[in-house]
């Protein structure tokens, strides 16, 4: 929290400036990338570590992701009230906090069944997608496509634990172990 508030904190100086919230988001790609296929080895091999360096090494990972995830939310902010109106704002919060308290219960019951794999890759999805989005902005004629492709998208990762076959799903181990 710390650090994504400090990202909020510097998010008012790239004002209206999409460009450099497009570094951001692709700085949350790469990060997410890097995490995906780098840390968890290294996270393995912390764990020969007392508990103080495994906090240490967590924090170190995770405040740069951190503090670019804290860029966006401020920015979309300000886009709305000089886009759309002042009074979009109550809408994008309500947006905001919707998805924050769907996204935890998704993502836990997608990494039950399926693994941490597919949850990143998902969150990898939905921040190229916000890419694509803020690309629309700066293109006025290739909006209503780019806005179609990131409906059917923003779709199909919302309906995907229901996309994967009840065989799929199945996780005996899980089952087993809280069986009473």
């Amino acid at each position: 929290l710390i650090f994504s508030g400090l990202g909020s904190l510097y998010s008012h100086r790239i004002e209206k400036n999409v460009h450099k919230l497009a570094w951001s988001i692709f700085f949350i790609l790469c990060l997410l990338l890097f995490y995906q296929y780098v840390s968890f080895s290294w996270l393995k091999w912390a764990g020969y570590y007392p508990l103080y360096i495994k906090v240490l090494i967590i924090i170190i990972l995770l405040a740069p992701l951190a503090f670019f995830l804290g860029i966006p939310f401020p920015f979309i902010l300000q886009m709305g009230k000089v886009i759309l109106a002042p009074s979009s704002v109550a809408l994008l919060f309500a947006i905001n906090g919707i998805s924050s308290a769907l996204a935890v219960p998704i993502a836990l019951y997608i990494s039950m069944f399926s693994g941490f794999y597919t949850v990143f890759i998902i969150a990898i999805g939905i921040y190229a997608l916000i890419a694509l989005l803020f690309y629309a902005i700066s293109q006025q004629r290739l909006q209503k496509c780019i806005n179609s492709i990131s409906t059917i998208g923003f779709s199909a990762l919302i309906l995907f634990p229901y996309l994967i076959q009840e065989s799929d799903l199945s996780c005996p181990s899980v089952k087993n172990e809280f069986q009473i």
